[in-house]
Formats: structure tokens, sequence, C-alpha cells
């Protein structure tokens, strides 16, 4: 074979392989996991402007404990409206929502691992569930998504 068909070939694969890696790249990617000890999360990611962000995420069930009762978070709903996109930097994100007197706030961090096929990260609710109860908070829990 000559130089100038191997140079043309490689060339061939080279294009193949960056065409598939930037389709992988543009594509919305869901995680759906576990929170412990209960509830559940959701993660959705996509590229925007070429820098991939955490575009929704949502967190039912996790145990709180109140000054006067112990229940669960009711199903939260983070990110999800416009310009909510959450900034992926080095694999790792990071998001409060302040609910204020007469809600619960939330922080959640997250990582990817190196393939981004898992998140790993912790969430804290603290604050008052109006008009039941003040004074709750859940712990910092652990939550793991595929």
């Amino acid at each position: 074979m000559s130089n100038r068909i191997r140079t043309a070939l490689c060339v061939a694969v080279v294009g193949v392989v960056l065409s598939a890696a930037l389709a992988w790249a543009a594509a919305v990617r869901h995680y759906a996991g576990t929170v412990k000890p209960g509830g559940t999360i959701k993660v959705t990611t996509a590229f925007l402007k070429g820098q991939l962000v955490v575009r929704h995420f949502s967190i039912s069930g996790v145990p709180i404990h109140c000054s006067t009762s112990s229940g669960s978070v009711p199903p939260a709903s983070d990110g999800s409206g416009p310009g909510a996109n959450i900034s992926v930097s080095n694999r790792r994100f990071h998001y409060r929502f302040l609910g204020g007197d007469m809600g619960l706030s939330d922080t959640v961090k997250g990582r990817f691992n190196a393939n981004f096929s898992r998140a790993t990260g912790t969430v804290t609710f603290n604050g008052n569930i109006y008009p039941i109860d003040g004074g709750c908070h859940s712990g910092t829990d652990t939550w793991t998504a595929h």
C-alpha cells in the first residue's frame, strides 16, 4: 500500500472517530439513582455552547426530621427553568436553592466519573415545611446515579 493511500485512510479513520465523539458529546444524557438513606435523584446533562451543563435534576423521598415530626421531602425539582443551567467544571457541579422563610433550602453537590457514565454526590435539606412544621433538616445524604 502506498504512503498516499495510507495517509488518506488514516485521515478518513480519524474523521469517523471525531464525528462519533462529537455526536456523543452533543447528546443529552439522563442519570437516575438513589439517595441514602432513602429517596431518588434524576439528573439530565447536555452541552450548551460547547460546555457541559446540568439542565435539570429532581429529588424526592429524602427523609427529613423536623422540630415536631419526621417525614420525607416531597418531590423537589431544581435546575429546570430557563437560565438555570448548572455549569460542570472538572466533572463537578454545585447548586444551592434557598427556600426562604416558608420552604426548604437544598444544597446539591455532584461529580461525574472519568467517562461520565456515573455521578455521585451529596444533598442536604434545611428549613421549614410551611405551614406544617419548622426546623427541618435531612443531614448530609449521599447519592449515586447511573
